[in-house]
């Protein structure tokens, strides 16, 4: 069943435009950021990737960044929540469930929807990954800001304060893909509440409608997504960056299995 459901994601035309537009957002953000400074390029020793130095940076020059990040759920749901809402409208999904039962197909829309997003999000993010790398091999000057925010920091007060800081600062690989991990964890929840929301909404615009504002209405004011998603983000103290991860992850979930469990063994509609 997810073989099916992954395969109705995947062979949509959305889908690959979708993943399209963000892997040019990706190559243009990695390119801008030279072009913006005077060709600068961002310090070898320090970023992996441009998402890693608009966290310090602020957003001059990381615009696209946060425009990709920022509003990932939309993303999501463009490029990989509608899957179930077309079976709904074409009527294949009660021919599906004619055979294999309502349960059995729900579950494989949502293990083939968080598949799907990781699919979505990975493929930009590794393509920024590579650019970045590219662009170290060309002849541009390396910016050393960053390292001096290191040889100064005995000068800043409470510095045990923003200990966790530090840390992301000195280990730029391993907070790069501890960043990546728990924001792919995010992905697939979040791929997966889209399936949720298709079977409480069939209408489109509804949809769309309410993820769009529960994005930037939610996402800016209690999670703060964007800083929340990026390596280095400004939640600088340990716990608090421990708890809102916790936290928004564990509403997602729990979002997810609510709905499934009240779904299943009912009627589709």
């Amino acid at each position: 069943m997810i073989n099916y459901s992954l395969q109705r994601i995947l062979k949509t035309k959305r889908f690959w435009i979708v993943m399209f537009m963000m892997t040019i957002i990706t190559i243009t953000d990695a390119v801008q950021h030279v072009v913006l400074l005077s060709g600068i390029s961002l310090a070898k020793n320090m970023w992996l990737n441009t998402f890693m130095a608009s966290s310090v940076g602020g957003i001059y020059g990381h615009l696209l960044t946060i425009f990709l990040l920022g509003l990932f759920p939309v993303w999501l749901l463009l490029g990989v929540g509608f899957a179930l809402s077309n079976d709904f409208s074409t009527g294949q999904a009660y021919n599906v469930v004619s055979r294999i039962g309502l349960a059995k197909y729900i579950r494989g829309h949502y293990y083939a929807a968080g598949i799907a997003g990781v699919i979505l999000f990975a493929v930009p993010l590794l393509v920024n990954l590579l650019t970045v790398a590219i662009i170290q091999l060309l002849d541009v000057r390396k910016s050393d800001g960053q390292m001096r925010i290191l040889y100064n920091r005995g000068k800043i007060p409470d510095l045990e304060k923003y200990h966790f800081l530090w840390w992301q600062l000195e280990h730029p690989v391993v907070t790069y893909f501890l960043y990546l991990g728990l924001f792919l964890i995010a992905v697939i929840l979040t791929s997966m509440l889209m399936v949720s929301l298709s079977l409480l909404f069939n209408n489109f615009y509804q949809i769309l409608s309410l993820v769009v504002l529960t994005t930037v209405i939610l996402g800016s004011q209690i999670f703060n997504i964007g800083s929340l998603l990026q390596t280095f983000a400004f939640l600088l103290h340990f716990p608090d960056w421990v708890h809102n991860w916790l936290t928004f992850l564990s509403i997602l979930l729990v979002a997810n299995v609510v709905i499934y469990l009240w779904r299943h063994s009912g009627e589709l509609q």
